[in-house]
């Protein structure tokens, strides 16, 4: 499974649209003139970034969520209080061939949160545009497309939300910019509760951007969408592995803690398949049991953990005998 880094846009214009059951969706779409800074994504928060910066979805419009109803926010533009990240640089090495990668990273401490970018940086061969997605995002689709005439870069992502029953609890979607002189940083945005949504629901957001710009008399045209997809989970506890030969019959069961899988497991060799049971607590102390089979045919399988409000995919590889 892939995970990846989230990009957001902020619009003059924001027409959001809501469908809540089954799935929903949000769309945001905005035509102007190029500017020194350019939205690169989007930076999710439990707390505001500047308390004069963000702004609540409208009672009226929060309330016809659940209804599938239509949302036309107001006009949004960045405020003056930014949040600048500080560039940071990992090292990677590949399993395979033992090479080591530097990897950008853009840290926003203090400011605790999942980002998805794709800001441009400096390497020696020249300015790169690089994705910084938080492992916490899932079936990341990322998409860069260089025209003559423009850029059109497509972000795509899931984020699994624990609902904690409480109303007052918020999610802060803040945009994130790059400036021409090479500075990220991100501005206080719109702010959304989930607290009452059940486990099981899923909602979706589209954003998109347009610049249009003209040098020497050649007009170029650069795009960019990012679609969120939120899936609520209730808390994984536990997480048990359960071995079983060709005839069903149990051979071995392991217990671990959720977040605490080993990076592999080596099933015995008469086992055929997985079966790996996740244990959930809801806000209100209910469990529940959820279940996923693992055949030879896998080479890995992933389950979840609790950080922060969100549920964090962990992956075990399979070494089977």
């Amino acid at each position: 499974m892939k995970t990846g880094k989230i990009i957001l846009i902020i619009c003059c214009a924001a027409l959001i649209a809501f469908v809540l059951g089954v799935s929903g969706a949000v769309s945001v779409a905005n035509q102007k003139e190029a500017e020194s800074m350019r939205l690169t994504g989007l930076l999710i928060t439990r707390e505001p970034l500047d308390s004069d910066d963000s702004e609540a979805v409208p009672d009226e419009a929060a309330g016809r969520f659940a209804e599938g109803g239509e949302i036309v926010l107001p006009e949004a533009e960045p405020k003056s209080g930014r949040m600048y990240a500080v560039l940071k640089n990992s090292e990677i090495t590949d399993e395979e061939t033992g090479e080591t990668f530097t990897v950008p990273e853009y840290d926003f401490e203090p400011v605790k949160g999942y980002r998805f970018i794709t800001p441009n940086t400096d390497s020696p061969e020249g300015p790169t545009r690089n994705t910084d997605c938080d492992t916490a995002f899932t079936d990341c689709d990322i998409s860069f497309n260089t025209r003559d005439d423009g850029e059109d870069i497509r972000l795509e992502g899931t984020l699994h939300v624990i609902p904690d029953g409480n109303p007052d609890s918020c999610w802060y979607f803040n945009p994130v910019y790059q400036l021409s002189t090479g500075e990220v940083y991100a501005v206080g945005g719109q702010f959304m509760s989930f607290g009452d949504t059940v486990a099981g629901a899923s909602c979706g957001m589209t954003l998109s951007d347009k610049i249009i710009e003209t040098t020497d008399g050649k007009q170029t045209t650069d795009t960019f969408s990012i679609t969120v997809n939120l899936r609520f989970m209730e808390t994984p506890v536990r997480v048990a592995v359960a071995q079983f030969d060709g005839n069903d019959a149990l051979l071995a069961k392991a217990e671990y803690p959720a977040g605490e899988l080993p990076e592999s497991l080596s099933p015995l060799p008469e086992a055929q398949y997985l079966l790996v049971e996740t244990l959930s607590a809801a806000s209100d102390s209910s469990e529940s049991l959820s279940r996923i089979l693992v055949q030879r045919a896998d080479d890995l399988f992933t389950a979840f953990y609790a950080r922060d409000g969100v549920c964090v995919p962990q992956i075990c590889a399979v070494d089977w005998q």
